[in-house]
């Protein structure tokens, strides 16, 4: 055989999918934060909101819309700031 031999190619697989193993757990850990910021984002939409329609709270409207609108920024969720863009025109 001139080849490696049939150990020595398993056990070259083997720390071959140890390592996509270790590259997807680190990329779950930053789509889950994605995710995570994201839905806080969405949270502070709704809170501006509410706090404009229910309270009449400019204010408070405009510190949760600037919170929602860098939220979606970090997460590059596009569609999440032109909807922060579009409630705020309607104040403006």
């Amino acid at each position: 055989m001139n080849g490696p031999s049939m150990q020595q190619q398993n056990w070259n697989r083997r720390i071959k999918y140890d390592s996509i193993y270790e590259q997807a757990d680190g990329m779950r850990a930053f789509y889950e934060e994605i995710q995570y910021k994201r839905g806080l984002a969405m949270i502070d939409y709704v809170q501006a909101v509410r706090q404009l329609e229910k309270f009449k709270k400019v204010k408070e409207f405009k510190d949760s819309l600037k919170r929602s609108a860098l939220g979606f920024e970090a997460t590059q969720e596009l569609d999440g700031i032109e909807q922060c863009l579009k409630v705020a025109q309607k104040v403006a």
